[in-house]
């Protein structure tokens, strides 16, 4: 088995973290601006996240899921899938540069 220097290894790490960093926050940015607004509560709640390799890009609003998916009473309007499709490139292209 092939291993890799500590010191590789650890600049392969960081650079897939800021990648991941960047990436989230061109999410985010996307969701942001596609995010209905009432009051602005839902937009402003918008965040990413990093840990480690994993990003996270959501809000703590209870009432986002029934405006992305609906509800019986209210139509969806989606504003977070539509971002990660129309972001998927610039996302890749963000975390490609990084590394």
């Amino acid at each position: 088995m092939f291993k890799l220097n500590p010191k590789i290894n650890n600049i392969i790490k960081n650079k897939l973290e800021e990648g991941l960093i960047d990436a989230g926050k061109v999410l985010e940015k996307k969701v942001k601006n596609n995010a209905p607004v009432d009051t602005g509560k839902l937009r402003d709640s918008i965040k990413s996240e990093a840990d480690g390799l994993t990003v996270t890009v959501g809000t703590d609003v209870k009432y986002a899921k029934n405006v992305e998916f609906g509800t019986y009473k209210q139509s969806a309007n989606p504003f977070f899938r539509v971002s990660i499709d129309t972001e998927k490139k610039d996302m890749l292209k963000q975390f490609k540069g990084k590394l």
